[in-house]
């Protein structure tokens, strides 16, 4: 607790790292339907890696993401872009709980919401990360200029799967958090909250993750 002199009022002292456990049946349920029918509806590309000149030319497939630039020493994955306006029962039983979650974030935190209207992005992705995969170097949710970037207000990420010793880091906050099947993570999405993925070699890793916006 942190004690304000000037006005004798005691603050809570945190780092707004906040988690939650979705039930096991939703995760599953989302899953399978993933590796079955997602490709249906939306079109998986290679993992895009934040930043100038970062294709890596050494490699003949890194040229066929529909997302953008991309560098394996920044960060490989295969990205599946969901859409909320499809209407899919086992997505939206997902996007439902994400945003269950995030109503007990802001109920933690209510100066959180007491800017701006804010929303869930409609688009959102499923990021499938090999043996030796991740976002391997440190970066932040607001990476530019583009007007998708700087009206994030919050960051939502949901580990689909369990896998030990590869969880995320988080730099200022020198926190570490396990990737525990059906943990929804949720922080700020300024660049005082820059982390990256840990990298195992033993395991692969599927996450699901978005953001919070201002209207």
């Amino acid at each position: 607790m942190i004690i304000d002199s000037d006005a004798a009022i005691i603050k809570p002292s945190t780092d707004f790292l906040y988690s939650e456990m979705i039930d096991e049946d939703v995760i599953d349920i989302f899953v399978k339907w993933h590796y079955e029918h997602s490709q249906t509806y939306f079109r998986q590309g290679l993992g895009e890696s934040i930043g100038e000149d970062n294709r890596d030319s050494g490699r003949d497939d890194l040229g066929s993401s529909p997302l953008g630039n991309v560098n394996y020493s920044i960060k490989e994955s295969l990205d599946t872009p969901y859409m909320n306006m499809v209407i899919l029962p086992e997505v939206n039983l997902l996007v439902e709980s994400v945003d269950s979650c995030m109503g007990n974030f802001v109920k933690k935190f209510p100066f959180s919401a007491k800017g701006s209207y804010f929303h869930m992005d409609p688009g959102w992705n499923v990021q499938e990360y090999p043996k030796g995969g991740g976002y391997k170097e440190w970066h932040t949710e607001r990476s530019g200029s583009a007007k998708s970037n700087v009206y994030r207000h919050l960051v939502w990420m949901v580990y689909l799967n369990s896998v030990p010793n590869g969880g995320t880091e988080w730099f200022h906050q020198d926190h570490y958090e396990e990737a525990v099947k059906g943990k929804c993570c949720i922080w700020p999405a300024d660049w005082t909250y820059t982390h990256k993925g840990r990298v195992t070699h033993e395991h692969k890793k599927i996450i699901a993750t978005g953001w919070y916006s201002y209207a």
